[in-house]
């Protein structure tokens, strides 16, 4: 048998890993973006 409050876990808990899954999508995002910067401007300045 269910508690009524196991749905509430539930959703706090796969709330707080997205969360988590964002940030570290942001990051590397960002680490990318730096990547990127990093092979146009070696691109670029020879």
């Amino acid at each position: 048998m269910k508690t009524p409050r196991s749905p509430l876990v539930a959703g706090i808990v796969s709330s707080a890993l997205a969360q988590s899954a964002g940030k570290r999508l942001l990051t590397s995002l960002c680490v990318l973006a730096v990547l990127w910067l990093g092979i146009a401007w070696a691109v670029a300045i020879p």
